[in-house]
């Protein structure tokens, strides 16, 4: 069994998101621990022509090019555990079709994060403003409802990079 523990905070400005997930043993001390292949993608679908996060969400597999996606995604740095960044990369990224995702690069990007190892216990924090200038971020401030799916990847359950476990769409509510 596979569980993924989701925390979320949100200020007038800004948006943060705890992702936990356990991680077995083997993990914590084996060469591929606190997971050269762990990671975490968080999943936004987009509205067609605009920036604003959809009512609904899409099919979670990116396939279909009329349903884009916002990505925001951390993964453990690889190499051997001594000479590993423990707290990973953070990357955002926009993905539609059956291409590969295109990430934001430079001043493009504007999320922010780190993953840790505690214990058997998989702890990443990204964080992004509500509302950003640029017209390929899920546009935040002011919403409401928000869809969002999450994919995580854990090598202490899987033996090779690309499997991951899906969520269903969620909604994150904000209210007064």
């Amino acid at each position: 069994e596979s569980r993924v523990f989701v925390s979320v905070v949100r200020s007038s400005t800004d948006l943060a998101l705890l992702v936990q997930w356990p991680v077995g043993r083997g993990d914590i001390d084996s060469p591929t621990a606190a997971g050269k292949n762990d990671e975490v993608t968080i999943y936004f679908p987009m509205t067609r022509g605009g920036t604003s996060p959809s009512t609904r969400g899409p099919v979670l597999d990116s396939c279909d090019a009329r349903a884009p996606l916002s990505l925001w995604q951390w993964r453990a740095s690889s190499g051997p555990p001594s000479k590993r960044d423990r707290q990973g990369s953070v990357q955002e990224s926009n993905a539609a079709g059956l291409g590969p995702s295109v990430a934001q690069t430079g001043r493009r990007r504007h999320l922010s994060g780190q993953g840790t190892t505690k214990g058997e216990l998989q702890r990443v924090v990204l964080r992004r403003s509500l509302a950003t200038s640029d017209s390929r971020d899920v546009q935040l401030q002011g919403a409401v409802e928000v869809p969002i799916a999450f994919a995580v990847g854990d090598s202490s359950r899987r033996g090779e990079k690309g499997q991951r476990l899906h969520s269903a769409w969620q909604f994150l509510r904000f209210g007064p």
